[in-house]
């Protein structure tokens, strides 16, 4: 993401960094980092974390951004392609600990940065309700992935994966 930031950064003629103030910024990382190893080895999450808190920074020092809306990463050990319980509690400890850290990151910029606007979004309780509720979103199943199910391509739009 950070290499994403710096070349919008850099593309922008100086003349439009001021304006830049005014736009709302979505940034939405941490679910790759989180490791697929599945080993049950510790993740150090803080890097990803530490990585976008320094775009941000990026984005409010060099173009002028300073409304952002920040996505936290949903529970990725309920995604149904997740086969095993060891594995799927693995993911949901680092989705845990993740999102923890970057709400963290996000009270601590807002205390650094005097006219910084961070609003942060909860998709992983969003993921949990429809999970909870899929017929209230034309979603049949929750449990199985649409990924590695017989029939990919039929019905696609009413399974969660």
């Amino acid at each position: 993401m950070a290499n994403q930031i710096d070349s919008f950064i850099d593309d922008l003629p100086t003349e439009q960094t001021n304006e830049l103030g005014n736009g709302l910024y979505a940034i939405w990382a941490g679910a790759n980092d989180i490791d697929p190893d599945l080993s049950g080895d510790a993740i150090d999450l803080n890097q990803p974390v530490d990585n976008l808190e320094i775009s941000i920074k990026n984005l409010y020092n060099d173009a002028g951004a300073s409304n952002f809306i920040v996505f936290n990463v949903p529970d990725l050990g309920a995604r149904p392609i997740v086969e095993d319980a060891q594995g799927a509690q693995i993911l949901t400890n680092a989705t845990e600990k993740y999102n923890e850290l970057l709400i963290q990151k996000i009270s601590d910029l807002d205390s650094e940065l005097s006219d910084i606007n961070i609003t942060p979004v909860d998709v992983k309780s969003l993921e949990e309700f429809t999970i909870d509720n899929p017929e209230a979103f034309g979603i049949l199943t929750t449990e199985e992935s649409f990924l590695t199910s017989a029939t990919v391509g039929e019905n696609n739009d009413e399974n969660l994966s």
